[in-house]
This record gives C-alpha cells, sequence and structure tokens, in this order.
C-alpha cells in the first residue's frame, strides 16, 4: 500500500515553525545513546576541518531546576542532543575531557582501552546534562547547547 503523501504536503506553510523546540535551560537526566566522528568548520567554509567526536544523549527527564512550563511536548523525555569534544586540539582538552567523562562521571575503568573502546563503553551510560540554549539567526530561534555532563546520581 502506498503512502498519501497529500496529507502531508497540503499544511499551511504560515503553521510551520521555524525551528524545533529546543530544550529549556537547566540540568536534565539522559542516557548516552551512541557516538560517532565527524567533522565541523568552526572558522567558517573556508576553513579547515576539525575531526570531532559527536556523543548523542537522549533526555530521560528533567531536574529541578527546569522551568517544567518551557519544556516541549513530551516533557522533552525521548528528544535527543548532542555535543562535541574537538579531537585535534593542541592540548588534547577534548579527549582528556572525554577519559574524565567515562573514568569520573560515568566510574568506568578504562586502563588498557584504545579510544573507541572508551566510547563504545559509554553507551547507554546515565548522566546529567546541562543545557545552556544557543540562540539561532532567527528572532525567537534557540538550540540546545550542552554545556556539562555531570554524574547522574
Amino acid at each position: 500500500m502506498a503512502v498519501d503523501f497529500s496529507s502531508y504536503l497540503s499544511v499551511d506553510a504560515d503553521s510551520i515553525p521555524k525551528s524545533v523546540p529546543s530544550l529549556p535551560g537547566g540540568h536534565f537526566y539522559a542516557t548516552i545513546a551512541s557516538w560517532k566522528g565527524a567533522e565541523r568548520f568552526y572558522e567558517g567554509k573556508g576553513g579547515p576541518a576539525t575531526p570531532v567526536v559527536e556523543l548523542t544523549f537522549r533526555i530521560t527527564g528533567a531536574d529541578d531546576d527546569v522551568d517544567t512550563d518551557s519544556l516541549p511536548e513530551g516533557g522533552g523525555i525521548g528528544k535527543t542532543v548532542t555535543k562535541d569534544y574537538q579531537l585535534n586540539d593542541p592540548d588534547k582538552t577534548g579527549i582528556v575531557m572525554l577519559r574524565r567523562l567515562a573514568e569520573d562521571t560515568c566510574g568506568l575503568d578504562v586502563k588498557g582501552l584504545q579510544l573507541s573502546d572508551v566510547l563504545d563503553a559509554l553507551k547507554g551510560q546515565e548522566v546529567k546534562v546541562y543545557n545552556e540554549p544557543r540562540a539561532g539567526k532567527e528572532e525567537g530561534q534557540f538550540f540546545s547547547n550542552i554545556k556539562k555532563v555531570l554524574p547522574a546520581a
């Protein structure tokens, strides 16, 4: 049976929001869902690519400091947010932060592991993330912006 796209495409463009609702500021409980290697162009389109590890967190609930009236539909539960860790910092800040996330935040033993194994071990770990929404280019547009990853307890 073919999908009837007409019901999806006959929507008044004025009724479509300009951005997906972001999470409000505050702390959220989350599970580390996945990781992937990616490239970012922080210096604009002409600059060199920066290799990063992008961690994806699946929100499981809001902490007490979150304005519940500002939460998206469903309380934000199930929403995914990401945080990048740069891999080519001269002072190795990004990879140091990943090791500290694994050992100090999640309590994992990383001795003898490759970084890719550490990242695989992080999947499914429960944490708390701090979101500080970042303004977009359009008025009233905000994006989730994970600033800290903390122990869940």
